[in-house]
């Protein structure tokens, strides 16, 4: 059985402890700061002790570590400081998920319970599928990108790296939603998103919000923002 320590104890995160100990996991603890988060855990019960920060953080042998954070660009920065101290992720797929076996799953993924992900899928770094987010054949998931609970993303849709699908939102086959962009909840993608758009409606239409930034890591080609 593998040790995992799950970081950030907030309302993701402790759902991400659940996910990993019915999927065989030894949840051992949390991370969680204290500081940048006051008053965050009172009152709540963890079934797992806090057992440090994750600036105090030192990696041992035969650790894990579970990302629980939903927010794209906190997850994606937290992430990349403790790799670069020589962290390794946990992948935590649900017993209760469905995974076909030609698909294929990248460190860090979360597949949360009752979820799908099609033949010959790919599903990138850190990237998350909620309660009962689909995504169909042959569909490419970027790096760290977040699908809410009932997110859709049908068969042969990318989704570049740090998007975001809002619950209920649906991604009709072949298209493409850009680098950075997310779709608001209950919206229906009947045309190509550029990155870092933001689009709702049915059919979704961009609302032209302020974008966020493309991350630096993304091309044109597909290669992982909620908060808890």
């Amino acid at each position: 059985m593998s040790r995992v320590l799950v970081v950030c104890a907030g309302g993701f995160g402790r759902e991400l402890a659940a996910y990993a100990r019915d999927a065989g996991f030894e949840v051992a603890g949390f991370l969680h700061d204290l500081d940048a988060y006051p008053g965050s855990l009172d009152g709540v019960s963890l079934g797992a002790p806090v057992l440090g920060t994750t600036g105090d953080y030192q990696p041992r042998d035969g650790e894990l570590l579970a990302i629980g954070l939903g927010d794209i660009a906190l997850r994606r920065a937290l992430t990349e400081e403790l790799l670069a101290r020589g962290a390794r992720l946990a992948t935590v797929v649900h017993p209760t998920a469905w995974v076909a076996p030609s698909a294929s799953l990248g460190e860090g993924v979360v597949i949360g319970p009752f979820a799908f992900v099609g033949p010959d899928a790919a599903v990138g770094d850190l990237s998350i599928l909620n309660t009962y987010a689909s995504i169909g054949h042959d569909t490419v998931v970027g790096r760290c990108c977040v699908l809410a609970p009932y997110a859709v993303a049908n068969g042969r849709v990318t989704l570049e790296d740090e998007v975001f699908l809002a619950t209920h939102a649906t991604v009709t086959p072949r298209r493409r939603v850009g680098a950075g962009s997310a779709v608001s909840a209950g919206s229906v993608v009947f045309q190509d998103v550029p990155a870092a758009s933001f689009v709702s409606g049915n059919p979704a239409r961009s609302r032209g919000l302020p974008p966020r930034p493309v991350p630096s890591s993304s091309t044109s080609a597909p290669i992982g923002r909620t908060t808890d």
